[in-house]
């Protein structure tokens, strides 16, 4: 049977079986949901669920970019062009690239006044905030309210408006510690669950200036992934040396870690969440440049 595999970033909001299949009747036939127990969940043409062993699989073939790409692209250019006017670059001359869970990747940082994080986003249901947290810096963030850490910066809120509605835009930049891991923070305002944002679709993007490129990160937001969480981190900054321009390895986690909690003030189990994440980065660098390629594939039926 040929499927069409919507891609949900390993979490560790793992739900039961039963939940599973539950939240499975929701699937279009012929459409199946990664599973972090190296299955699929698949519907079938007659409405059943059933579940597919792929741990012999790479799983890297299950982009949800595959049959949407276009589309994500459509919605990051339409939240660049709002945009643009707030920005100290052309948008307009970067390419569009997917960076999925995963992904790591080498970014030179070529000047510091160029934002290397940002993140937009409808002001709908609330703020969508993005922060950053260094090992050595917990329990202090980098977010809208504490705008300095070290030598980074963050922009606070910047508001646009457009005829459709205000959007939100926060960009983070400046140079990062030589040797200093580092994990992105999404963080719904007020302790608003983050599924409540997909219908938007707000975008987290990692900036490449020396080549040019947006890199659009693949964050888990759908409900069936990301349970009630309030928070997830689902990026890793690594300053690798300090020499002249900084070199950045750049890790999109395949286990986005979550929890309840908000920016700018962190719960306990938030700063042990952001720890054991840090704590999860490696300082391998990838043999060379991650490349994006969508691929079909026929898998063979077998009900486990």
């Amino acid at each position: 049977n040929q499927l069409k595999t919507i891609k949900h970033v390993y979490s560790t909001v793992y739900h039961d079986e039963e939940r599973c299949m539950q939240d499975a009747t929701l699937l279009p036939i012929n459409n199946a949901i990664v599973y972090p127990n190296n299955k699929i969940l698949y519907k079938k043409s007659d409405n059943t669920i059933d579940f597919i062993d792929i741990s012999r699989i790479d799983k890297s073939i299950f982009f949800d970019k595959g049959s949407n790409q276009d589309t994500v692209y459509d919605n990051v250019n339409q939240k660049y062009n709002l945009a643009k006017n707030k920005l100290n670059f052309n948008p307009d001359e970067y390419q569009l690239e997917m960076a999925d869970s995963g992904d790591k990747f080498i970014l030179n940082l070529i000047d510091d006044k160029l934002p290397t994080i940002i993140a937009i986003s409808d002001i709908f249901p609330t703020y969508f905030d993005l922060g950053l947290c260094s090992k050595n810096s917990i329990p202090i963030c980098l977010d809208y309210s504490r705008r300095t850490l070290d030598k980074l910066k963050h922009s606070g809120d910047i508001t646009i408006a457009s005829p459709t509605g205000n959007s939100l835009l926060h960009c983070i930049s400046g140079k990062f510690t030589s040797g200093m891991k580092y994990v992105t923070i999404i963080s719904g305002y007020t302790n608003t669950p983050l599924y409540r944002y997909i219908e938007r679709r707000p975008i987290v993007t990692i900036l490449d200036h020396e080549k040019k490129k947006i890199y659009v990160v693949s964050v888990p937001l759908d409900e069936f992934t990301i349970g009630q969480s309030t928070i997830c981190l689902p990026v890793s900054i690594t300053c690798l040396n300090d020499n002249g321009n900084q070199k950045l390895l750049i890790e999109i986690f395949s286990n986005t870690k979550s929890c309840d909690s908000c920016l700018p003030n962190l719960s306990q189990f938030a700063h042990d969440t952001i720890t054991e994440s840090i704590n999860m980065i490696s300082s391998d660098e990838p043999i060379e440049e991650s490349i994006n390629e969508t691929k079909e594939i026929i898998l063979p039926y077998q009900s486990t």
